[in-house]
């Protein structure tokens, strides 16, 4: 590569601009403004899947989702809402309102509680009681349990009965994948429903990878402290690891670090303190009357007194006066600075706690439509950063260095003209692939095996159509208490409805007209995806016919038809085995700094994307630590090893010269200073030291945390190298 090319490389390349990668800018800007991101999307504007778009009637604007409607809130969706200061924009479900099953073009009102389960019609008492009695007995078979992947039909079959399969899943199956029941029962229960716990796959993988990571590293540094103690010696024996008590000068109630001094001999060096502020020249105490400079009892050490023994116990209720009345001025307003502090922490912590409390786990949406999130999430991602209109085509490594190439084609020119199609090369520390499965497969065709890009490709993704359309109000009937309905056919073009004006009363106030947003197609119908608007406007004119009362032969006016190709994952038989193969294939050496996640891999709700960007930025930013660590330290720690085994004068001297001259050698200007000073300078002042001094007290602090813990931040990490 050039130079100027090298000036140009980028930490991160987030191919895909939806919630998912503007979170992941987010958080990871959040905590390393200096890391140079730049988003790839191949549309116009940021936000993919969540899109608000508004239209305007009789002098009043009316607000519609394209994409997702609602979302229930977790916790770091909650975090995410706070940080973007949307608290106030939150606007939960009435609750008043009801849902229905659509069956046979008959809707059944169904309330979420165990009254309106009882009553629900669809499904007879008996097998309400049998269905009760297998969930409280646990007399049911696990699906973690079954050697196989088995459907949720076959499932419900072997378990349950086929009423509640018929009339509570299948909508369920529409509404949250737009699938068939042929789909995984492990995949749908673990992931749309969150009922199952998922043993061979989990959601939240970067956490997990993570945590992985921790372990070994802390069984790597438990190793070496073991090691430490072994080779350490002091005085011809061997040092058993107890740091120098003349490290810990101080007493300190709220340090763990300060256990192995007694209380007891800090008020001896407490005393000695006051005693050393007392004494005039020639070893004599002045203790009454010191503005005067008289002396009041002559003594000849810090705790013997002549005289009477009167005056030594005098001198001894003076002196626990002085100590209490020197402790009380000290270190009381410490302690009560800190309690008020905990306190007013504490109060504001239980105030977050119950407003978060309120709306945690609950069903919301936004007041302007969920598209508010990405609006707000644009104020901290640069125009610069971001490249819309561009399709990454390939993926490849460079020939020198940990570089990876982003191939990516652009269109370029004026609408309405012929455009010009150009490839430009984008180079990259590490690249975030948060497209779907064949994408994948497409981008990284000459990086991965013939058997993963097979598996890549036979994911199976179902397409989804969502339709806005309203009628005047004097033209259809609807229940007053009409949430939306989700249907049971199983051949239905229509799998949900939406009603907008008593979901969101702000999006629409008019009463004069009715605003439904419905969505086709799925597994039961694909073909739909491919129909033309007209072909689209005709089966919902038909079909809203069946279910709702439409008087003067009405049809609906169609505000917008939004067509998402390949969008919702459908889990086929071992869906969770696939993409379990591909994730650890993903995880070897020669995929490093390559991160791949979508809703097919994490899950597809707003709360899973947010929390599974927030996962992924962890482990980013802490394995960009210890690349930066590693590559600024591991020359002074290679010698510092070095002189650690060698031990006494030459390890001595082996330590100042790796720990000053590659200090400054592999940091610059700041890192010499700080390497120089710390690594040399405080070895020479403790030269006169035994080694164990310098090798437990110092190597043990300085080693393990790959130099200078306390100025990571600031200077060993300014400058982010992989």
């Amino acid at each position: 590569m050039h130079e100027k090319e090298k000036e140009d490389i980028y930490d991160v390349v987030i191919v895909g601009g939806g919630l998912f990668g503007c979170c992941l800018y987010y958080y990871l800007k959040k905590e390393k403004p200096q890391l140079k991101i730049i988003i790839i999307e191949k549309d116009e504007m940021l936000g993919g899947c969540i899109k608000t778009e508004k239209f305007r009637k009789d002098n009043k604007t009316y607000v519609y989702e394209l994409g997702a409607n609602i979302f229930k809130l977790s916790d770091e969706s909650y975090d995410l809402i706070i940080d973007l200061q949307l608290c106030h924009h939150i606007r939960m479900l009435d609750h008043k309102l009801r849902r229905y099953i659509c069956y046979k073009s008959n809707l059944y009102p169904i309330n979420l509680n165990i009254v309106g389960y009882i009553f629900f019609p669809l499904i007879n008492f008996t097998n309400k009681v049998k269905f009760l009695f297998k969930l409280l007995f646990n007399t049911y078979k696990n699906l973690n349990l079954y050697d196989h992947d088995i459907s949720i039909e076959d499932y419900m079959k072997e378990n349950f009965d086929m009423q509640h399969y018929d009339f509570l899943l299948v909508p369920l199956i529409y509404g949250s994948c737009a699938g068939r029941g042929n789909i995984s029962a492990l995949s749908f229960f673990s992931r749309n429903l969150k009922l199952v716990r998922n043993n061979t796959n989990t959601m939240r993988i970067w956490r997990e990878r993570l945590e992985r990571c921790e372990q070994r590293e802390q069984q790597r540094e438990h190793r070496q402290d073991r090691e430490t103690i072994c080779n350490a010696t002091h005085g011809g024996g061997i040092a058993l690891g107890n740091r120098d008590e003349m490290t810990y000068q101080e007493y300190n109630f709220f340090y763990k670090n300060n256990e192995k001094m007694s209380l007891l001999r800090c008020v001896y060096r407490v005393l000695d303190k006051y005693a050393s502020m007392t004494y005039a020249e020639g070893g004599k105490i002045h203790t009454k009357n010191r503005a005067d400079r008289k002396e009041v009892i002559p003594s000849y050490g810090p705790y013997e007194t002549c005289g009477t023994y009167a005056n030594k116990y005098l001198s001894v209720v003076k002196k626990m006066y002085q100590l209490i009345k020197y402790v009380s001025n000290t270190y009381v307003p410490l302690v009560y600075s800190q309690m008020v502090a905990n306190w007013k922490a504490y109060a504001q912590g239980e105030d977050e706690k119950r407003k978060k409390k309120k709306y945690l786990g609950k069903t919301i949406s936004l007041k302007y439509g969920l598209h508010e999130i990405i609006h707000r999430l644009k104020r901290y991602i640069a125009q610069k950063d971001v490249y819309t209109n561009g399709e990454v085509n390939l993926l490849e490594k460079e020939k020198e260095g940990n570089i990876w190439v982003c191939n990516v084609k652009t269109e370029e020119g004026h609408p309405g003209q012929t455009k010009e199609i150009k490839n430009i090369k984008i180079y990259s520390k590490a690249v975030v692939l948060t497209v779907n499965s064949k994408v994948c497969s497409h981008i990284m065709r000459n990086l991965i095996p013939s058997n993963i890009r097979e598996k890549l490709v036979n994911v199976s993704l179902s397409s989804l159509i969502s339709v806005t359309v309203y009628f005047e109000k004097e033209d259809i009937n609807i229940p007053s208490n009409f949430f939306g309905f989700l249907s049971s056919e199983k051949t239905a073009h229509i799998l949900g409805c939406f009603y907008i004006n008593n979901m969101f009363k702000e999006r629409c106030s008019n009463d004069n007209i009715v605003l439904l947003t419905l969505y086709m197609g799925g597994q039961t119908n694909g073909n739909d995806v491919f129909l033309k608007k007209e072909e689209i406007a005709n089966i919902i004119s038909n079909d809203l016919k069946l279910i709702f009362q439409i008087s003067n032969n009405a049809k609906p006016t169609i505000l917008k038809v939004t067509k998402w190709h390949e969008a919702i994952p459908f889990y086929a038989s071992n869906y969770e085995m696939e993409v379990k193969n591909i994730l650890n294939e993903m995880y070897k050496p020669k995929y490093e700094n390559i991160f791949i996640d979508s809703g097919w891999i994490t899950g597809t709700s707003i709360s899973d994307r947010v929390a599974s960007a927030k996962d992924l930025a962890t482990l980013m930013l802490s394995e960009m630590t210890k690349r930066s660590l590693t590559k600024n330290g591991g020359k002074w720690e290679k010698g510092w090893k070095k002189g650690r085994e060698n031990g006494g004068k030459k390890g001595e001297k082996m330590e100042e010269k790796m720990g000053g001259k590659n200090g400054g050698k592999n940091g610059g200007k700041k890192w010499g200073k700080i390497g120089g000073k710390n690594g040399g300078g405080k070895w020479e002042e403790n030269k006169g030291n035994t080694s164990r001094m310098h090798v437990l007290h110092f190597g043990d602090a300085w080693d393990r945390r790959s130099l200078l813990p306390r100025m990571e931040d600031k200077h060993s990490l300014s400058n982010s190298n992989w």
